[in-house]
């Protein structure tokens, strides 16, 4: 058991050390190397071992299945799973619960960043009339979403896709013995 500042200063590390991994994961997207792979899967390993924080967790499934991708990366790999993750900033994964926008608050920030950098400039205290124009892209299903945790196979999956979601858990289950036992 931990005090909270503890756990908050984990919840920032666990934070910086995702933005490491985005930018490294960005790079190897840019152009693809072992020398890349390699660091990003000690980065991975990294992530999968780090204690939870106050607020948040490593996703240690996610964390798995980067590391068996990373794990004696070859160029015939290609980009496996990264392009579900890293998606062009004007698209947005829009999850729906029981009739909800369940990831709201990654609309928010998005729509928060283009306001200002449209308007410049700070938003406190000030309103803006915006259009918001809905482009359908695809649905998202298991081989495709970034929300890939231990979670996933529920009942209140619509857009589950059984041997999708099989294939992805093999893979990552596969990367266990790559990390031993972790609590």
């Amino acid at each position: 058991m931990s005090d909270a500042l503890t756990d908050i200063r984990r919840d920032e590390e666990l934070a910086s050390l995702v933005r490491e991994i985005r930018k490294k994961e960005r790079d190897f997207m840019a152009g693809p190397a072992a020398e890349k792979a390699r660091e990003l899967f000690g980065l991975w390993k990294e992530y999968y071992h780090m204690p939870r924080g106050y607020w948040g967790a490593p996703n240690r499934t996610k964390a798995l299945e980067r590391l068996a991708f990373y794990h004696d990366w070859t160029p015939e790999k290609g980009l496996g799973p990264l392009p579900a993750y890293h998606r062009p900033n004007d698209v947005l994964l829009v999850q729906f619960g029981a009739g909800f926008i369940a990831n709201i608050s990654n609309f928010e920030e998005l729509l928060a960043g283009e306001i200002r950098r449209v308007f410049g400039g700070r938003t406190d205290h000030t309103k803006y009339l915006v259009r918001v124009t809905v482009e359908p892209l695809e649905e998202v299903t298991c081989k495709n979403c970034p929300l890939f945790d231990v979670y996933c196979g529920g009942l209140y999956c619509g857009s589950k896709v059984p041997e999708e979601l099989r294939e992805r858990i093999e893979a990552a289950e596969g990367a266990r013995k790559l990390v031993g036992n972790c609590s």
